[in-house]
């Protein structure tokens, strides 16, 4: 039996255990585009992006 390949991040190639596929704070009809392969690094970047993202969207509705 053959191992996978290890994952590589998409944010910085950066390849190793902690590497996942990580639910993103985002809200796709096409659950699988909600998903996204980082590392912890990546993730809290994506965290803090997806955070400033959602507070502009939801300062436009009031």
């Amino acid at each position: 039996m053959m191992d996978a390949p290890p994952l590589e991040c998409s944010g910085c190639g950066k390849t190793g255990p902690e590497v996942q596929s990580r639910r993103q704070n985002t809200a796709y009809h096409d659950d699988e585009s909600n998903w996204c392969i980082l590392c912890p690094d990546c993730q809290s970047e994506a965290n803090e992006y997806w955070a400033e993202r959602w507070a502009e969207y939801h300062s436009g509705l009031l």
